[in-house]
């Protein structure tokens, strides 16, 4: 294990079946929709659901590092039995990007 695994990308729009998206499937992007185009605290805990799925399919078990977002529910890993979540503490960012960018 590496750490270099990447999920598809996930696009939010607004609209449920966009014609500039037709055939976004074979690009191998997830598409989510909602009338302010903002990831949900539903879409995310749909998102979680289908990785602990995917995970367990693979045997395998991750954990996420998530920062402290507001749609990011603090109960959303409770059910999850393959992905573990763990959050950052409040107001990290300023130093958690300066990881990032090294």
């Amino acid at each position: 294990m590496t750490g270099e695994e990447k999920l598809k990308m996930l696009v939010i729009g607004k609209s449920k079946s966009p014609r500039s998206f037709n055939g976004i499937k074979s690009l191998g992007v997830k598409y989510e929709f909602n009338k302010k185009s903002w990831m949900t605290s539903e879409i995310f805990d749909r998102l979680l659901k289908v990785l602990d799925k995917q995970m367990g399919q693979q045997h395998r078990k991750i954990a996420l590092l998530i920062d402290n977002y507001p749609i990011h529910s603090k109960d959303c890993g409770e059910k999850l039995k393959n992905v573990g979540v763990i959050f950052f503490p409040p107001n990290c960012t300023k130093i958690c990007s300066h990881w990032i960018s090294e």
